[in-house]
């Protein structure tokens, strides 16, 4: 119950921060020279146009954190319940066999006296764990996992730039230099950003393109589809490539 109040204070508050920002960016442009920070108009003239207020800026949309640990992990670290948890130690240990446990300690000679069996074996299941994260193939998954993971948040901070700008075409290069500024306090290179676009206008052709303008070396990004319904499945389909 505490969660779920922490929870919803929260929400109330990002709530209320956004309408305080928006009436004030609207009677900003209601009062012009007039406005007075803090204070609303008291009634609205007759040839003021809602409609023509300027949006404000993109704001800064969180990509998701990696949650990989600097180090790698045994299977049993991973593990979200006791059962699983055992079993994950189970299967790391029986990488480790009983001769190799006896062969090491007798290659330690002096060094192992004080150590027991035990200790000796969780040293031996440590390094099998520190040998397949090393492994080029399970760090190019890694790569893999934490690229495709963040694919749903570039597709809402790209849809949210386009949406703010009210275009459908931008250069690509202004686009990235946009996510960029946008995003400049999320932990993100700007190669592994400029990759996942590529990767999401290879993925959601049903949303999105990058082709080339007049100029062969200028390249173009184009949102394809205004249909919301087009924008949900391709935000779906990027859901389903984090699993």
């Amino acid at each position: 119950r505490r969660i779920h109040t922490e929870i919803d204070f929260e929400v109330e508050h990002t709530v209320s921060d956004v309408r305080r920002v928006l009436l004030e960016i609207v009677a900003r442009a209601h009062d012009g020279d007039a406005y007075v920070q803090g204070e609303l108009p008291s009634a609205w003239r007759d040839d003021f146009d809602l409609n023509a207020v300027a949006l404000p800026d993109p704001v800064q949309i969180a990509f998701m954190e990696d949650d990989e640990r600097d180090g790698p992990k045994l299977a049993a670290e991973h593990a979200t319940n006791k059962l699983a948890a055992a079993a994950a130690r189970a299967e790391v240990a029986s990488r480790v066999t009983d001769s190799e446990v006896a062969r090491a300690i007798s290659e330690m000679g002096a060094d192992a006296d004080g150590l027991s069996e035990k200790a000796v074996r969780a040293a031996l299941e440590r390094k099998v764990a520190l040998d397949e994260f090393n492994d080029p193939s399970a760090v190019a998954e890694r790569a893999r996992r934490k690229l495709y993971g963040r694919l749903p948040f570039v597709f809402d901070a790209v849809r949210s730039i386009f949406s703010t700008a009210q275009r459908r075409v931008m250069e690509f290069d202004q686009l990235m230099d946009t996510l960029v500024r946008t995003n400049a306090r999320q932990s993100v290179a700007t190669d592994e950003l400029t990759d996942s676009v590529r990767i999401l206008a290879r993925v959601c052709p049903e949303w999105c393109e990058i082709s080339h303008g007049q100029h062969a070396d200028v390249e173009l990004f184009r949102v394809v589809s205004k249909n919301p319904e087009i924008a949900r499945q391709a935000r779906g389909k990027l859901n389903a490539m984090r699993e």
